[in-house]
């Protein structure tokens, strides 16, 4: 009888242990699905999708950049920098957050969210640098453009600038202290004109104040 009893008492006790283990099995499934659910990207619905898309546009530019990418964390109203690893979807736009919970909590109605955008006024999309040869094209119109306009100084477009550029051109130069430069003869009233502005004749050029004719 007392072999009977122990025997019975082992059975439960076991069969308790077995299930308090599938019930903690479960419960871990559970709990790492539901944080899987969490992770995935959110598509905000079509309500309202013109004003979504609006305030999307606007935060999405707040980098200075046009890529449908909203960098700035929008639960912290745009003061945080977010992470590529907390991200929502929201119309074709990317949201990063600067935590987890931050874009958790923005997921839980988005297009209210969305809407509820309090955006900083936002900075024009940066242009992008000139390459090298872009540049200097540039400079090389501005130096043409501005000896055309010293050259017509004497009423006559002759590609003779015979005032001093280094006398704000002023004063007459004379063709005794005279340099080249891109196709032009520029006069100046000295020799320590001509020197001083022959330098760095490009800069010079650039940094003449043409006066009005």
């Amino acid at each position: 009888m007392y072999a009977r009893l122990v025997s019975y008492g082992l059975s439960c006790m076991i069969s308790v242990f077995l299930v308090t283990l599938l019930e903690g099995c479960s419960g871990q499934a559970t709990s790492e699905s539901t944080k899987h659910e969490t992770a995935k990207p959110v598509k905000a619905d079509g309500v309202s999708s013109a004003q979504l898309v609006a305030k999307l546009a606007k935060a999405d530019r707040l980098d200075g950049k046009v890529d449908k990418i909203v960098t700035r964390c929008a639960s912290c109203a745009f003061n945080m920098d977010g992470k590529p690893e907390h991200t929502l979807k929201a119309e074709d736009y990317t949201l990063h957050f600067c935590t987890e919970t931050c874009a958790q909590q923005f997921a839980k109605n988005l297009t209210k969210s969305v809407l509820a955008m309090n955006i900083p006024e936002d900075s024009p999309a940066k242009e992008p640098a000139p390459k090298p040869e872009e540049r200097e094209t540039l400079v090389r119109a501005q130096i043409a453009a501005k000896l055309a306009a010293a050259d017509l100084l004497d009423g006559k477009a002759d590609k003779t600038v015979v005032r001093c550029a280094s006398c704000a051109l002023g004063m007459d130069g004379s063709a005794e202290h005279a340099l080249k430069a891109h196709d032009y003869t520029l006069h100046f009233c000295r020799a320590g004109c001509a020197e001083r502005f022959g330098k760095d004749i490009d800069a010079s050029i650039l940094a003449m104040e043409i006066p009005k004719d």
